[in-house]
């Protein structure tokens, strides 16, 4: 990788940080569903740092291109990302199925006082 890509990734990466911090403390994203892309983006910068430990993890995993395995761990993250979007979006449908079967037994019961 060269310097300008490393600058790049580095710059992106902490602008990106700052937004989501600025939209966490501003309570427009909970940091529940922003870890996995802070964590994204604090890898990205790690790896931009320190543009051995792509050499290292491309090694270990046999892929012989640097940067066939840059976008093997980006694809990963993603994968990632998205898997923990999916679970917590099946816990809320969960959570708010819930709440309306609550309600309706609340609104039954109601109904049955007057």
């Amino acid at each position: 990788m060269n310097l300008l890509t490393q600058i790049w990734c580095i710059v992106l990466s902490v602008c990106i940080i700052i937004y989501l911090v600025v939209n966490i403390c501003r309570q427009k994203y909970s940091v529940k569903f922003s870890m996995p892309w802070f964590l994204s983006f604090l890898a990205v910068i790690v790896m931009s740092v320190f543009p051995g430990t792509i050499d290292e993890i491309a090694t270990l995993l046999g892929i012989h291109e640097s940067t066939n395995a840059i976008f093997f761990i980006a694809i990963s993250l993603l994968i990632i990302n998205i898997m923990s979007m999916s679970f917590s979006m099946s816990e809320t449908k969960k959570k708010s199925i819930r709440m309306a079967q609550e309600i309706a037994l609340l609104r039954k019961e109601l109904s049955g006082i007057k």
